[in-house]
């Protein structure tokens, strides 16, 4: 006996009671819990201007919707939501919590955009007025997907597929030709509306047309693996084994194999799958033939920089197939796989390459490649498979997918950044609008309050401390010890804004008010609230040291509105009647990122977030807090590593770490500065004991350091004030330096300190292990002579001393 429901057509949907058990779960939320969802948060109107994207794995952006985020971004203005559901990387009930967040913020979204399947997407009912498009994650029609595998030990069973679908009313899917219509159709179950796939080509594949985009793949695998020049490149790029949430990869590839026969002329790179769990480590004595790129290159850079591809049942090889180089397949468990998934085309027919099943026919092939490669074959490959990507696709998407309203909201000036990489998981999109709502309460309150209490007088001596939340107000440290020590202020600091206390909301509003001096560490949320009364004078204290990025409003992605609801609900306005500068040639830079008053001006007396290197008191205490919390660092000389936290810094860094391990490991210990959510970083087996994740602020860990190792920050160079052995190390300069919007030349500053490679850091590491503290303080000192001279001038310890006695007159 089994439960009924008819369709539109007279096919019939039948599942089990079995399978109704089994799926209870998902019943109740599928067919119940998330349609209601979604029809209570339809009552609100659809905003013409919103867009979401939808990441059911990844922690950013996949290369699916890059280029349509960033087309959207620089051409028009809109509220562009992301979400990130992290399946197989959360747990459970998180899961549910950013199913629950995607279907409420879905119901009044003008677009969608998907590049998945996935049963929540797909048990909504589409609003009248609204857009849904796939742009798929992958080009061709390679292995089996969808209702396609159905019954097969891939898939759900034909009931559970049919009851539970993965896709739901498309107004479009893009392909990348007219060839795979057809498997589209069948993997969808849109066999009734095949009009839905367009063969206009795929967003993601527009790059492989771009110059600039090659130049920089090349110059990304030279940054992390410099021994590849003069040498072809091997890639492996396999797909994952089993089902996707406990996704493996294969381990059969013999990398000794590879080395004995092909190392003179080639290196080989693997690049595993981004949902797997298990990759096999590379033994160290092939590391210059051999590297994992997993965590450094990205999918596209991979085949702009790949001479030679093994692949085995990846739809990679359609990409690849643009630049027409040659491919062969390492198929050594085909039987087994087409069992488990399936193909849409005859494997051995499709492949545009030989179909080898042992690592003896892979490397006999490669030796044989000149003679043995079929140019042609690919050729006609890519002509079947890949005749709509032509470097045109997302001009098509445009016009195809939006509406002609979408107009309405075009820059009067287009932008020229890159923002696709902004959009990150780790708040989830209720968090943000949580975070958001308690700041328009706590606006609401304060703001007519301040304005009330406008009406009195300021207090002469009155002083507040106000520092942004990424800041925190740690930096204030010697300012406030020199405004406590001085009897004509009364200092007010770490004011309490919660939503929930009125009283204590009025109370401040009336302190700031009354206030003859604001001084600010950054952008405060509290100063996009209110208008501050001409007569209290804010001082910007610029604790980012040295003006090196645009902040604040001379952000490009605060520029751009990524995050479109907090720049609508709180535009940074703020100037200033003081802004503090180290260096005074840069004023211009100063400025653009904290703007003037009409009669402001900038103070060239240093940055009082230095002051504490220069405290012994300080300096003493935070090498005491170091050992107390990490006992293993007693007794031996400790190397700090304070990096921007990027992509593919993880990978860098424990690289480093297995390196410096062969010469430090007996009489040093690493800190790595856990990142901004003070989340431990866990490392290696082997690295534990001698690597440690620390959660100190920055200041507290370079003054209890014995050598730091900074790389494109600005607080790094408290190590230099602080008399410090320091270094910059730079592994991925060629192309991280080139994705970022700087405000002065990163390289250019202060260049002797730069290490391009492991190696490099490592032998100045070595050049002074055995030298004594004097010899090695002299050495930096002569090295530091002029950079401190031009960019850290007057930060000797008394610029908060110096500010306060200014204030005071």
């Amino acid at each position: 006996m089994g439960l009924i429901k008819k369709n539109k057509g007279n096919e019939k949907k039948t599942i089990s009671l079995q399978s109704l058990k089994r799926n209870s779960g998902r019943l109740a939320t599928r067919k119940v819990a998330f349609p209601l969802i979604f029809d209570l948060a339809s009552t609100k109107p659809i905003e013409e201007n919103k867009v979401i994207f939808l990441e059911l794995r990844l922690p950013a952006l996949s290369n699916s919707f890059q280029e349509l985020y960033d087309e959207l971004t620089r051409n028009y203005d809109l509220n562009i939501h992301c979400h990130f559901f992290r399946i197989g990387f959360v747990t459970k009930d998180e899961q549910y919590k950013r199913f629950k967040e995607f279907i409420e913020d879905a119901a009044t979204a003008k677009y969608l955009i998907y590049a998945e399947g996935s049963d929540v997407h797909a048990c909504i009912k589409k609003r009248k007025g609204q857009h849904i498009m796939n742009t798929w994650h992958a080009a061709g029609a390679f292995k089996r997907f969808g209702l396609s595998t159905a019954d097969k030990l891939f898939g759900d069973s034909y009931e559970e597929a049919k009851c539970f679908p993965s896709h739901g009313d498309y107004d479009m899917v893009t392909v990348s030709s007219p060839e795979v219509v057809w498997a589209y159709a069948e993997a969808m179950d849109k066999k009734d509306n095949p009009e839905c796939i367009k063969p206009i080509g795929l967003s993601r594949t527009d790059v492989f047309y771009r110059q600039e985009t090659i130049d920089s793949a090349y110059e990304h695998l030279y940054d992390i693996m410099p021994q590849a020049r003069g040498k072809k490149v091997i890639s492996y790029a396999p797909t994952f084994r089993g089902r996707s949430a406990q996704a493996l990869t294969p381990d059969m590839l013999d990398v000794g194999k590879f080395y004995d026969e092909l190392k003179d002329d080639y290196v080989l790179i693997f690049k595993h799958h981004p949902i797997v769990h298990n990759r096999p480590q590379i033994p160290a004595q092939y590391s210059d033939f051999c590297v994992d790129f997993t965590d450094f290159l990205t999918i596209e850079e991979l085949i702009c920089v790949t001479d030679i591809m093994i692949a085995d049942y990846s739809s990679t090889i359609f990409e690849y197939s643009i630049f027409e180089k040659p491919m062969v397949f390492f198929a050594y468990d085909l039987y087994n796989y087409f069992d488990w998934r399936g193909f849409y085309y005859n494997y051995d027919e499709l492949t545009p390459g030989p179909v080898c099943f042992t690592n003896k026919e892979v490397i006999d092939y490669i030796k044989h490649v000149d003679e043995r490669f079929d140019k042609a074959e690919v050729h006609a490959f890519r002509e079947r498979f890949m005749s709509s990507c032509d470097g045109h696709a997302t001009e098509r998407i445009m016009k195809e997918f939006f509406e002609p309203s979408i107009e309405n909201y075009r820059r009067k000036n287009s932008l020229t950044g890159v923002y696709h990489s902004y959009p990150d998981w780790i708040e989830t999109f209720g968090e943000k609008k949580a975070t958001l709502e308690k700041r328009i309460k706590i606006r609401n309150e304060i703001a007519p309050s301040y304005k009330k209490e406008c009406a009195q007088g300021i207090k002469n001596g009155s002083v507040v401390l106000i520092a942004d939340y990424l800041v925190g107000n740690g930096v204030f440290s010697s300012v406030r010890k020199e405004l406590q020590n001085n009897k004509n202020f009364e200092l007010h600091e770490k004011l309490v804004f919660d939503e929930n206390d009125k009283a204590g909301l009025q109370s401040n509003a009336k302190i700031l008010a009354s206030a003859q001096y604001i001084i600010v560490a950054g952008e405060p949320y509290i100063l996009r609230m209110i208008d501050v009364r001409p007569e209290t004078k804010i001082i910007q204290i610029c604790p980012e040291v040295l003006p090196i990025r645009p902040r604040w409003n001379n952000d490009p992605a605060v520029q751009a509105g990524v995050n479109y609801e907090d720049k609508k609900e709180f535009p940074i306005h703020s100037k200033y009647d003081v802004v503090m500068a180290v260096t005074s040639g840069d004023d211009e830079l100063y400025t653009k990122n904290y703007p003037l008053k009409e009669n402001g001006t900038v103070w060239h007396m240093g940055n009082v977030c230095m002051d504490v290197f220069k405290n012994e008191e300080f300096m003493n205490a935070s090498k005491k807090m170091l050992e107390e919390k990490y006992p293993v660092t007693k007794g031996k000389k400790v190397i700090l590593l304070l990096n921007i936290i990027r992509d593919g810094i993880g990978a860098h860094i424990e690289r480093l770490l297995l390196q410096m391990h062969e010469e430090f490991a007996r009489d040093y210990v690493v800190l790595v500065k856990a990142d901004e959510s003070n989340k431990p970083i866990s490392f290696p087996d082997y690295l534990q004991g001698f690597a440690l994740s620390v959660n100190m602020s920055p200041s507290q860990c370079i003054a209890a350091a014995d050598i730091v190792v900074g790389d494109y920050g600005s607080d790094i160079y408290g190590a230099v004030v602080a008399g410090k052995e320091f270094y910059r190390w730079m592994p991925d300069k060629g192309t991280y330096v080139k994705s970022q919007d700087w405000n002065m030349d990163i390289l250019g500053i202060f260049p002797e300190s730069i290490c391009e490679s492991n190696d490099e850091l490592i032998n100045k590491l070595m050049e002074t292990k055995n030298m004594s503290s004097e010899e090695v303080l002299k050495k930096q000192n002569d090295l530091y002579e002029g950079f401190k001279e031009k960019y850290l001038n007057g930060c000797d310890g008394l610029v908060s001393k110096r500010l306060v006695e200014r204030i005071a007159k």
